[in-house]
């Protein structure tokens, strides 16, 4: 007889569990772990912008089948009509960094102690309500409303694989820390000038005389020396090579017309450096 009483008052302590584990509120003495992360495509920016990280329903509670939404629809992503995703309340969060890393390039570092919303622990609630949890190696643990700005502590964006950590600006935007896109843009430096008076160009040379000077102007990459006009030269020959080639031949001015350079030798070689600047010049 003396065991009724105690098998009584276990009994309503079980239909408590019971009806506590609705999905719609947490199951009591739920411990949630200190620092949580949230993989997000979204970029700090957007997140400043929109108040924090907040469930789709976040403004939308009043709204028809908002009120309905369990934990367990929101894991599952299963909703009984009128409830749909637009009004699911949930924010999804784990324990593990690595985790978040799967559901965006951008981790958020979240303080548990700043954030006043429920948390529930997904994989005990499921557990508790005799439910196949579908996501057992995420740990998620799902807050009920919105992830405020003040509990958001870090920023990292991955980049190559690698998580850069991000800061805001002065700007107010957000930057990888230590990337020079968080400096302030410098001026362009004028060129200095020469010492024969002029100044320096990042404008590449084409290969034509400048100026109308007779000197042809160097082409990086091509060295060849200018004709000496105050010399006079003699006319070279086309080669059997190129006898039949539509690429033209420069020559020289001819001072004694008859005469013809030897084969081979410097004279090859200046044909060469002619066909170069022709194409220089194109």
């Amino acid at each position: 007889m003396m065991l009724k009483p105690t098998l009584l008052v276990l009994f309503g302590f079980l239909l408590s569990l019971i009806s506590a584990n609705d999905g719609l509120t947490p199951l009591p003495g739920t411990v949630v772990p200190p620092i949580l992360f949230r993989g997000d495509s979204r970029g700090p920016d957007i997140i400043d912008k929109a108040g924090g990280l907040k469930g789709f329903g976040f403004s939308r509670t009043t709204e028809k089948g908002a009120s309905t939404i369990t934990v367990f629809d929101h894991v599952n992503k299963k909703y009984t009509p009128p409830a749909r995703l637009a009004l699911d309340p949930f924010v999804s969060t784990t324990p593990d960094a690595v985790k978040a890393r799967e559901f965006g390039k951008f981790i958020y570092t979240i303080n548990r102690a700043a954030v006043s919303s429920p948390i529930f622990d997904a994989k005990a609630e499921f557990e508790t309500a005799k439910k196949i949890y579908p996501h057992p190696t995420e740990l998620e643990y799902s807050v009920k409303g919105e992830i405020p700005l003040k509990a958001i502590t870090k920023v990292h964006m991955i980049v190559n694989g690698v998580p850069r950590e991000m800061v805001k600006g002065t700007d107010g935007k957000w930057r990888i820390a230590g990337s020079k896109l968080a400096q302030p843009a410098q001026p362009a430096q004028p060129g200095k000038p020469t010492t024969g008076g002029g100044s320096t160009s990042s404008v590449p040379s084409t290969g034509k005389p400048a100026g109308g000077s007779k000197i042809p102007v160097k082409t990086p990459g091509h060295t060849f020396a200018p004709p000496n006009e105050s010399a006079p030269t003699k006319q070279t020959s086309p080669s059997k090579d190129n006898g039949n080639s539509k690429i033209p031949v420069k020559t020289p001015k001819t001072s004694s017309p008859g005469k013809t350079k030897k084969k081979g030798g410097k004279g090859k070689r200046w044909r060469i450096q002619q066909t170069e600047e022709v194409y220089q010049t194109e």
